[in-house]
C-alpha cells in the first residue's frame, strides 16, 4: 500500500495519472485530514527541493532532514516510518527507501532526472448531469461538454505537451500549438491533434470511442500504440473498439446537433428521428404506435426548444400527447397516406 500510494503521488506530481489514479488520490486525501495535511506538506516540500535544482550544488542532507522534521510524528498511514540512528539524525528506513525509488521525494540524482516532478500541476475536475458547459483551457483552446460527461484538465499545461481526460463527450475547438500537441485520453483511446476542431464521444456502444472532425486532422490510437495510430481528417469519423482504429466519411446531418441545435431530416424514419431528439434534448420520448416508427419525416429545426419541435410532430402526424418531467410518449397518430 505504502509503496503504490508513493508512486500515485509521484505521477501526481509528474502529470501522469488517469482518471482513476486522480480519484483514488483524491478518495485518500478526503479520507483523513491527517492524509490532507500530509499532502499539503509534501507539496510544500516539493517546491522546496525544486529549487534546490537551480543552484550549483545541491544540500541533499539537509532537504532529506527538512522533510523528514516535518513528516515525523505525523499520522499518515504509516507511509513513512523514521527510525533513530547511532548519530541520532533521523533516516529512511532501507525497505521503504526501495520503495521510494520511483517516488518523488528520491534522492539527488532524481531530482534531475525526473525535473517534471517538481513542476506544480493542479487539475480542474468539470462533471455536467443534465446541462452543457462550455469552457476556455488554459491554452485558450475551448471545449463544450455534453450533458452526462467529465473533464480532468491541469491549470496550467507544461512545457511539451497539452493532455486532459474526458468521460462521455465533448466538442473540441483546439488553438494550434505545434509545440505542444493536444492530447485527449478517452478510456483506451488517444486522440492527438496540433490545432483542429472536432467531437469525442466516448458513449458510441461496445466499448467504442468515436471522433468526428470537423476542421483539421487528428490522430486516433489506442494507448502505447501510437505508431498504429489512423489519421482522421476533416468530415471524417474515426471509431476505436480494439486495437485498430478504423474511419469512414461521415454522412450524419446531425452529428453536431448536440451542440447546435441545428437539426435536419430528409425522408428520415420517426425511430431515428426520436433518436436524434432524445440526445439533443435529453429527455426520453416515446411513440406508442410501433407502425409510425417507420412513417418518414422531413423538416429542419434551428435552435428550437423541445416544447416546439414536439408541436410539429403532433400537428404533423396528429399524435395525442402525453408528458412528465422524465418523458414524452406520443399517442395514436396518422401518416397522412
Amino acid at each position: 500500500m505504502r509503496n503504490s500510494l508513493w508512486n500515485l503521488i509521484s505521477k501526481y506530481f509528474a502529470g501522469e495519472c488517469d482518471e482513476a489514479e486522480l480519484v483514488n488520490l483524491h478518495n485518500w486525501i478526503s479520507k483523513k485530514e491527517s492524509n490532507r495535511l500530509l499532502f499539503n506538506e509534501l507539496q510544500r516540500d516539493r517546491e522546496l527541493i525544486s529549487k534546490y535544482k537551480e543552484m550549483k550544488t545541491v544540500d541533499v542532507d539537509k532537504a532529506w532532514h527538512n522533510l523528514s522534521k516535518r513528516i515525523a510524528g505525523k499520522e499518515s498511514d504509516s507511509l513513512i516510518t523514521m527510525i533513530p540512528a547511532k548519530n541520532n539524525k533521523p533516516r529512511i528506513n532501507a525497505p521503504v527507501l526501495i520503495g521510494l525509488a520511483a517516488s518523488v521525494l528520491i534522492i539527488a540524482g532524481l531530482l534531475l532526472t525526473y525535473r517534471s516532478l517538481f513542476t506544480k500541476r493542479v487539475y480542474e475536475t468539470i462533471v455536467t448531469s443534465d446541462n452543457h458547459v462550455s469552457l476556455t483551457l488554459p491554452d485558450g483552446s475551448n471545449i463544450f461538454l455534453n450533458r452526462d460527461s467529465k473533464v480532468i484538465y491541469p491549470k496550467k499545461f507544461n512545457s511539451g505537451q497539452r493532455t486532459l481526460n474526458l468521460t462521455g463527450e465533448a466538442f473540441f475547438n483546439v488553438v494550434p500549438d505545434a509545440d505542444k500537441p493536444f492530447t485527449v485520453k478517452a478510456g483506451k483511446a488517444r486522440i492527438k491533434v496540433i490545432g483542429t476542431s472536432f467531437t469525442v464521444n466516448g458513449r458510441a456502444g461496445n466499448n467504442m470511442i468515436e471522433v468526428y472532425v470537423e476542421n483539421g486532422k487528428v490522430s486516433l490510437y489506442k494507448e502505447k500504440l501510437e505508431h498504429t495510430g489512423v489519421m482522421i481528417e476533416s468530415g471524417y469519423i474515426g471509431q476505436l473498439a480494439g486495437n485498430q482504429p478504423t474511419k469512414y466519411l461521415n454522412k450524419n446531418d446531425n452529428i453536431l446537433a448536440w451542440k447546435t441545435k441545428k437539426i435536419i431530416f430528409s425522408e428520415t424514419r420517426l425511430a431515428e428521428v426520436i433518436e436524434v431528439l432524445e440526445k439533443v434534448y435529453g429527455k426520453e420520448i416515446i411513440i406508442e404506435n410501433k407502425e409510425a416508427l417507420s412513417w418518414p419525416y422531413t423538416g429542419t429545426f434551428n435552435n428550437q426548444d423541445l416544447e416546439s419541435v414536439t408541436r410539429v410532430l403532433v400537428e404533423n402526424y396528429q399524435f395525442g400527447i402525453e408528458q412528465d418531467r422524465d418523458k414524452i410518449v406520443l399517442t395514436g397518430g396518422n401518416s397522412g397516406i
